[in-house]
């Protein structure tokens, strides 16, 4: 059977920059359409040399996906979760194409570890359909908070920079700032990273194991302005202190705040429902069923 190199390589670029979207969707990471676009770029180059360099084997596939997701998300705590996310996606996602490729009596080829398939767009795309069902039914935290409309569309802009993210509507956050009574919003504070400066990004790459309060001080050494610290306290008895940012601007399901101020958190605030940040705040008003408008929280 003839194999068109060209034909390899962007189905493979497509699968993987979907699959790869799909990784920062459910981990709640911001996309970095640049980053995903050259990782895929490598998986299709990897899936065209194994056609003619011995570069055969498992450990090689691993090898190359630890590669495509380091390209993809960068030096991140949740390295080895985003991989194996990933891992599983791949899986999941070549079940389906492999499935409809047989049932549609399509040819197969698996040629040195590499499937092939001569299969059309239509195909391809009714195996993106059931791949995504299929994610939506093993994620089903994640499903959830899409139906009850808890998942909203968030961006964040500091100092010229703006991130994209997806925030969880948390009525039980109700975390405040003191100085001004304004609603406090959470976010993961991995998923800020393109708002930094280069200096900013490499004084909290320095810090990652350090309190709040020794990261703000080696921030305003750094010379870094708009931190500060904030009180807070969880369910039970478990207290301490946030790092604070003022952003600039917040747009939340089209509603914009000013000033808005950002808690970074160390760690996820998702346990994989595919949001990265917790707003408790007030959000857009919807009719009421007497025709009144009233403010939903």
């Amino acid at each position: 059977m003839v194999v068109y190199i060209d034909s390899v390589f962007f189905l493979n670029l497509l699968a993987n920059y979907l699959l790869l979207i799909s990784t920062v969707r459910l981990c709640g990471l911001p996309p970095q359409r640049g980053r995903l676009l050259a990782a895929a770029t490598l998986g299709a180059a990897y899936a065209v040399a194994v056609f003619v360099l011995p570069i055969d084997g498992f450990l090689w596939k691993i090898f190359v996906a630890c590669i495509m997701v380091y390209t993809a998300f960068g030096d991140r705590r949740s390295f080895f979760r985003s991989l194996f996310l990933f891992l599983g996606l791949s899986c999941a996602f070549a079940g389906c194409v492999l499935a409809l490729g047989i049932l549609s009596d399509n040819t197969q080829l698996l040629t040195r570890g590499v499937f092939f398939a001569d299969i059309s767009w239509r195909i391809l795309l009714i195996a993106s359909m059931a791949a995504y069902l299929v994610l939506n039914v093993v994620f089903r935290g994640s499903a959830r908070h899409d139906i009850a409309k808890e998942l909203l569309a968030a961006t964040i802009t500091r100092g010229g920079r703006t991130v994209s993210l997806t925030v969880l509507r948390d009525t039980g956050n109700t975390l405040t700032d003191p100085l001004t009574g304004r609603a406090v919003l959470v976010v993961w504070q991995d998923a800020l990273a393109p708002l930094w400066s280069a200096h900013t990004f490499e004084t909290f790459k320095v810090c990652r194991n350090k309190t709040a309060a020794e990261t703000l001080e080696h921030l305003h050494a750094a010379g870094e302005s708009g931190f500060r610290l904030l009180p807070y306290r969880s369910v039970g008895v478990s207290a301490g202190l946030l790092l604070v940012m003022q952003s600039d601007l917040v747009e939340i399901s089209g509603r914009k705040y000013q000033n808005v101020p950002v808690a970074l958190s160390p760690t996820p605030v998702s346990d994989g429902g595919g949001y990265s940040g917790l707003w408790g705040g007030e959000h857009e008003k919807e009719e009421t069923s007497d025709g009144r408008m009233a403010a939903r929280r």
